[in-house]
């Protein structure tokens, strides 16, 4: 992994004068601007990617750049974490101190040119594409051009085979000792935004984003290879363990976490997570906010809705008429930049959620007509909806929850929709036709 840091990480010079025996002299003494990084766990993911993009190209960005904390760790400013192997916990801190610290070494101009070029293309080239931008940051043209790839696959040659007996077992790796950070200039992580991938690599497939649904498609050979999806409540437990971690060890004051509208403070899963960072504000020892998207636009990206729309003309759900406020990826990135980077601690909890209410019926609707063929909408039992999850690598646990949701909204329990996005971003969400005619070429 290269030593390259982005042009905002750059140490400067700033002229002094001093008094010699002989005459007055001035000399360039080395300053470093105080930093605190941004900490993006998954971040090659479907949002984290989108709000790595926009911090890049934020007012923000020289006083809190990023650290990328992804599985095979790849970007310039970027570092190997695995939040299924708690010894790899400590790289991120390692990391801020390497790129940020005190005894960074200084570069060039023409280095600073290269690295802000091979910054830029990587961010382009390693995270998954997007649409239209929403959000106080601007992109140029070329990055508001809709990038059609799915973000399952690009970096399945750079993973190693995990072992998942090892990985989930808290008692067998336990988090290592804290980094001996410089004393003169230590760097604190600024913030971190939580989530947890649906499953650790294997050779043969890396789940490389998080999304409201856990499908997984891949070939027979490839559900064979395949390491078994963790439980929610065996994510939650590990992000608990980081949360106290990063802020007992490194100081680490703001947590963002990724939730879902579905998980309840005190809940199932995430709403573990969500309580924790609560009673944590509630005595002052962490700031934190908790995104709690609805259904993601971007979730008909995923290679078994791709698969059933191109192969059969066809949606699965167990929804019946049940509506939902499907948000659009950005959005949920641009009220994650907010949170991460406003000056005040939020110490709340934001619903976010899409512009109107759709069910998969309504869906189907859209999509035939950006499509131009009929695609319709199956109505599955809970029971079939849990089997078809398995099917696509989920665990048990796993294919319950998802299962239970979809009763939930057969039931109404997404029929709801709010002004977060634009109260935060200062712009309106995004409509799922907009979403789907950015995003055709997928399914065709």
């Amino acid at each position: 992994m290269p030593d390259t840091l982005r042009p905002s990480s750059i140490v400067s010079f700033t002229p002094t004068h001093s008094q010699t025996a002989d005459n007055n002299t001035t000399s360039l003494t080395m300053t470093r601007p105080k930093k605190s990084p941004i900490l993006l766990l998954d971040g090659t993911g479907m949002v984290p990617s989108r709000i790595a993009r926009r911090l890049f190209f934020s007012s923000s960005s020289d006083k809190h750049p990023l650290l990328i904390a992804s599985t095979p760790g790849l970007d310039p400013n970027g570092v190997k974490f695995d939040l299924y192997d708690p010894t790899t916990w400590e790289n991120p801190f390692i990391r801020a101190q390497e790129l940020f610290g005190r005894g960074s070494e200084l570069e060039s101009d023409d280095m600073k040119a290269k690295c802000g070029s091979s910054r830029k293309e990587t961010l382009e080239e390693s995270m998954e594409g997007e649409g239209e931008t929403t959000g106080p940051v601007e992109d140029s043209p070329e990055k508001e051009q809709h990038q059609n790839e799915t973000s399952t696959t690009e970096m399945d040659t750079d993973l190693q085979q995990f072992a998942a007996a090892s990985s989930l077992s808290s008692s067998t790796k336990q988090p290592p000792q804290a980094h001996q950070a410089d004393e003169e200039n230590p760097v604190m992580i600024h913030s971190v935004y939580l989530t947890a991938s649906n499953s650790p690599p294997s050779t043969a497939h890396a789940h490389s984003h998080v999304s409201r649904t856990s499908f997984l498609a891949a070939s027979s050979d490839e559900q064979q290879q395949r390491a078994p999806s963790p439980s929610p409540s065996q994510q939650a437990s590990l992000l608990m363990q980081f949360i106290d971690y990063a802020r007992l060890k490194h100081g680490t004051r703001r947590f963002v976490l990724q939730s879902a509208s579905a998980m309840e403070p005190g809940g199932f899963a995430m709403g573990r997570v969500h309580a924790h960072l609560r009673e944590l504000g509630q005595r002052g020892e962490a700031e934190w906010a908790v995104l709690r998207p609805t259904w993601c636009q971007q979730d008909f990206e995923q290679p078994c809705h791709v698969k059933s729309i191109k192969d059969e003309n066809k949606l699965y759900s167990a929804t019946n008429e049940g509506k939902i406020p499907w948000v659009s990826a950005d959005d949920i990135a641009a009220v994650a930049v907010q949170a991460l980077t406003m000056e005040d601690a939020p110490n709340t909890e934001y619903l976010v959620l899409g512009p109107e209410l759709l069910g998969y019926d309504d869906i189907a609707n859209t999509l035939s007509s950006v499509l131009g063929r009929k695609i319709v909408h199956v109505d599955l039992s809970s029971s079939a909806l849990e089997r078809r999850h398995q099917s696509f690598g989920c665990s048990e646990e796993h294919s319950r929850l998802m299962s239970s949701l979809d009763t939930a909204i057969k039931y109404g329990s997404e029929n709801r929709t709010n002004d977060v996005v634009l109260s935060m971003t200062g712009n309106k969400p995004k409509s799922f036709r907009e979403y789907a005619e950015s995003a055709k070429e997928i399914w065709v």
